[in-house]
């Protein structure tokens, strides 16, 4: 399997690591785990740590779609690690578009990464 998954409750964020390709096995396995975590803990932050990036199989993911989308608005922090310069391009770009706060990170700022999802959201922060 070349996706690992890990929660952190207490710090209210799931970890993602991606070595490889995205099989149909790995989707069944990851988004019931993702659904069941945002159910306990309401809004989440998710951290993607891509090593690599093999084959993604798209249309296993399309039974996931609904529930996918219907949950974005419990996800309020993404914060992307990797090393591979189109990703990081593509998702900095992404982010000017998307109201969830997104953050990249290099592989050597995986520490920062979870100090980042850990803390208030600024717009929790500037609520208070």
């Amino acid at each position: 399997m070349s996706v690992q998954y890990v929660e952190h409750p207490t710090e209210k964020y799931v970890e993602i690591v991606i070595d490889g390709g995205i099989s149909k096995v790995d989707m069944d396995v990851l988004f019931p785990k993702l659904e069941a975590f945002m159910a306990a803990e309401g809004e989440i932050g998710v951290m993607e740590v891509i090593h690599g990036l093999g084959l993604v199989n798209v249309p296993a993911a399309l039974p996931h779609l609904g529930t996918g989308l219907q949950a974005l608005g419990k996800v309020k922090k993404v914060a992307l690690v990797t090393d591979m310069a189109a990703l990081a391009t593509a998702t900095r770009a992404g982010a000017a578009l998307s109201p969830i706060e997104t953050r990249v990170f290099g592989r050597a700022e995986e520490a920062a990464a979870r100090e980042w999802l850990a803390a208030p959201s600024a717009a929790t922060a500037g609520a208070e």
